[in-house]
Parts: structure tokens; C-alpha cells; sequence
């Protein structure tokens, strides 16, 4: 696992909205046990930027770490609405 200064050192040299993505949701996924508010802010741009990516995979992982960050801050219900959307999403058609 990556720390805060080195996820946050990845957002800021990335050279496209593909890396920067994924930066954010390295970043979110480091600052959720750190600073569970800011997480929740980072993943809500990494869902937003992976959305208009087309990147349903990268959505998803935004949405994961978005509600294990919110589950530490105590927003159960939210968290867990993240958590089955993510699963929608990480889950392949039969």
C-alpha cells in the first residue's frame, strides 16, 4: 500500500485523465484510514473523472474505497449502497 505523500506525489505528475484516475483512487484508498473525510472527497472525484472515462472497472473501485471511507466515518447505509454498486459493477455477466 502506497502512503499519502506517494499517492498524492502520483496525482500530481500524472500526464493523463487515465493515470490521474487511477492516482485518485490510489489516493482515496491511502487516505482512508488517515483522513476518512478527505478519501470520501478524492473518491468522489476519481467516480467522477472514471464516469467520463467510460471506465466502469475504475468507477467501481472509486465506489469501493468511497464507501469503506464512509463507513468509517459511520455512514453505514451509504457506504453500503457503494458497496453493492461497486459489486454491480465488478460482477461479469454469466
Amino acid at each position: 500500500m502506497q502512503t499519502v505523500a506517494e499517492a498524492r506525489e502520483r496525482v500530481d505528475s500524472a500526464r493523463s485523465d487515465s493515470e490521474l484516475q487511477a492516482a485518485l483512487t490510489d489516493l482515496a484508498s491511502a487516505l482512508y484510514e488517515a483522513d476518512a473525510e478527505e478519501s470520501v472527497r478524492v473518491a468522489d472525484q476519481s467516480i467522477a473523472l472514471a464516469g467520463r472515462l467510460g471506465d466502469s472497472l475504475a468507477q467501481a473501485w472509486a465506489r469501493h474505497n468511497r464507501g469503506w471511507a464512509l463507513s468509517a466515518l459511520g455512514r453505514l447505509e451509504v457506504a453500503l449502497a457503494d458497496q453493492l454498486a461497486a459489486l454491480g459493477e465488478f460482477e461479469l455477466p454469466r
